[in-house]
């Protein structure tokens, strides 16, 4: 008496095919999340440094720097205590991991801590 099942090899040939596309596919959705990435710190990084400027305008003076990393006395100067009471920003900016600002007082600056050296080198410049 034969039962209708499928057999080990059958099942581990489907497996293996399955994990052969997965393995062409996957690589065409990690480069656009990578792209998205790029993209949204790059804006970010120009909306908060277009707002510096805004503030440099209305009070003639940068925001000043202070915290680990001096964007506490950014945020502090451009969302929590603005001067003249309306804020710059609605938010303390939410990057991608891996991005972090940098802010001296005078330049506002993006690192990327991340594992792609290509990425690691290009950021500085923007």
């Amino acid at each position: 008496m034969r039962k209708n099942a499928f057999t080990l090899i059958e099942i581990l040939t489907v497996v293996v095919i399955l994990g052969i596309l997965a393995a062409i596919i996957m690589p065409s959705f990690i480069t656009p999340v990578g792209e998205a990435q790029v993209s949204s710190a790059r804006g970010q990084l120009q909306t908060i440094r277009s707002q510096i400027e805004l503030f440099r305008a209305k009070t003639g003076d940068l925001p000043p720097a202070a915290g680990a990393e001096g964007v506490d006395g950014l945020w502090d100067a451009l969302i929590i205590n603005p001067p003249g009471g309306s804020s710059y920003l609605d938010r303390i900016p939410r990057l991608p991991s891996d991005y972090v600002l940098m802010w001296n007082g005078t330049e506002l600056n993006m690192r990327y801590e991340g594992m792609d050296p290509i990425l690691a080198m290009e950021v500085p410049t923007w």
